[in-house]
């Protein structure tokens, strides 16, 4: 390494005894690299350096292009992504005065060198995600909130990992994506969510049962049926081994397959109220299983027992009827991806899906018995439900040429694409076996529905396994003691904005105040719905 100015020393000592207390397995891989060699001397006399062919810095003046990579948008950010370091010196001049960032290197060696020029101080406010795979890139970065950073590409580094930067750059796109699509939802629906939780747990019959009592009760494989238009190439083989073992189905999808001979075991919705109110099956007394938050108009007509998981909403976590008594199922984007996690809660190994296809049939993204099809055709959509309004907003949700798992040409959307995203990078394992065609699904094992004829019990022990279940049911008692509970707390809380905001959204924050006053209108209204929940329980 040529000579250099004694602060630059005096960073990279600073940088690598920070690095060695606190991410020793970072120091390790830095200790072994040359980084330091690719350091020359530019015109100016501050660092620059070479790669390969390639100078990632100017030769001129590093220090004053540097600045190029900052724009009137990004300088009132506080959050960055950074994707390539160079030698960072545009970090030190975006975080400089302040704010913090994730640091996506590949290279040990370019990164071992840029200690010497970034900021300790800086680097203090960075995450650093050095040398590792796409996989654990997209493992660490998916709690951090995404949407509010500024990306931000060195272009040279970039230009020579030019294969590995367009990897990452995919995923933090997906990411984003997904945790938009997240926020809107929550942002759209958490008024409707309270109102329905509300409702539900209000109207409480002798046949609502809680969750709970489902946990790990179970073992061996489930067939799980979605909505999708392939399901329609599977359905009369499935029938031949209906018997073999337990039936799980959206929805959507029970009078399609009931015109086919199969009878699901169990029922599955997460919706709150967009379009299940026209697909309501009142003569059904198969178990319907759900959430707090569908629909109370689905619920209340439904003639078969209902059992009621939890999505963690915030109002669920501070009831105890809720909490202390439910499976709680995240949220995946789409109920088929609950239907899942569903599955391996109560405890299922092998799962088996038809109609998770995330494509469309002629103008269908799910098969003829769905229900989708009148609104599809009125509207050019699915319908206008938050998912289309998300999608136009980011995509106009475009028709997009892929291919399926066979390498044909197929067509889906952006909409669809996400929920893919989501099974591949949430849900993917060696338990799920996709029995019909689709958009391909890396990493996903599929087979014919012949698959099934090796399992002659499995459904039979299943419905055994129901019959000696507690089934504990809702108590009314505990319910009431919530809503009078969450009654007081509003009542304390009408003039208190945080704890209105903590109680509806999970955040602390401070809007401004016209959200504050419609977030006042919400609890009053709130208020009295629990007042006539409370005088439905106690008659």
């Amino acid at each position: 390494m040529p000579k250099i100015a004694l602060k630059y020393i005096k960073n990279f000592q600073k940088n690598i005894s920070a690095i060695e207390e606190k991410t020793p397995s970072l120091f390790h891989k830095i200790a072994s690299s040359s980084g330091d060699e690719l350091i020359s001397v530019a015109k100016n006399g501050e660092p620059t350096i070479k790669v390969g062919s390639i100078y990632l810095e100017s030769k001129y003046d590093p220090g004053g292009l540097a600045l190029r990579y900052i724009d009137g948008g990004k300088k009132s950010r506080s959050f960055f992504i950074f994707l390539g370091c160079g030698l960072g010196y545009h970090i030190n001049a975006l975080l400089g005065e302040g704010g913090w960032g994730i640091l996506i290197e590949g290279n040990v060696d370019i990164f071992k060198a840029a200690l010497f020029i970034i900021e300790p101080e800086v680097l203090d406010r960075l995450t650093l995600l050095i040398g590792l795979t796409n996989y654990e890139i997209d493992e660490r970065i998916k709690d951090f909130p995404l949407p509010e950073a500024a990306i931000v590409k060195h272009t040279q580094a970039v230009r020579v990992q030019k294969g590995y930067f367009e990897d990452i750059a995919r995923i933090v796109k997906e990411r984003i994506t997904q945790q938009y699509a997240s926020t809107f939802t929550y942002s759209e629906s958490q008024k409707l969510w309270v109102n329905n939780i509300l409702h539900n747990l209000s109207s409480l019959r002798d046949k609502y049962y809680l969750s709970r009592d489902l946990l790990g009760k179970f073992s061996g494989p489930v067939l799980l049926i979605a909505s999708g238009p392939f399901l329609e190439d599977i359905v009369h083989e499935i029938n031949k081994y209906k018997e073999n073992l337990p039936i799980f189905s959206l929805l959507p999808s029970v009078p399609y397959l009931v015109q086919h001979g199969l009878e699901p075991d169990f029922i599955l919705t997460t919706d709150a109220g967009f379009g299940n109110r026209y697909r309501m099956l009142p003569k059904c007394t198969i178990p319907l299983i759900t959430t707090y938050s569908a629909d109370p108009s689905v619920v209340k007509n439904w003639n078969g027992k209902v059992y009621f998981f939890s999505h963690s909403i915030p109002l669920e976590d501070i009831l105890h009827s809720v909490k202390d008594h439910s499976i709680t199922i995240p949220m995946q984007g789409t109920s088929s991806l609950v239907m899942i996690l569903l599955a391996r809660a109560m405890g299922f190994t092998k799962l088996f899906l038809g109609g998770f296809d995330f494509a469309y049939r002629g103008i269908n993204d799910h098969h003829k018995g769905a229900g989708f099809d009148t609104l599809h055709l009125e509207c050019a959509s699915r319908t206008s439900t938050w998912q289309t309004q998300v999608f136009r907003r980011l995509y106009g949700d475009r028709y997009i040429s892929v291919h399926d798992q066979e390498g044909c040409e197929i067509y889906t959307s952006h909409k669809l694409l996400l929920y893919r995203s989501w099974l591949e990078a949430e849900l993917l394992g060696s338990d799920l076996i996709r029995l019909n065609n689709g958009v391909a699904i890396n990493g996903m094992k599929t087979s014919s529905p012949s698959i099934l004829r090796n399992y002659n019990r499995e459904r039979k022990v299943f419905l055994e396994s129901i019959k000696k279940i507690t089934n504990q049911m809702i108590v009314p008692q505990i319910v009431m003691d919530d809503f009078r509970r969450l009654k007081s707390r509003l009542c304390s809380a009408e003039s208190d904005l945080e704890r209105i905001t903590i109680l509806f959204s999970g955040e602390l924050k401070k809007p401004d105040s016209v959200k504050m006053a419609n977030e006042v209108q919400m609890v009053r209204r709130i208020i009295q719905t629990l007042e006539k929940c409370i005088e439905i329980l106690e008659s």
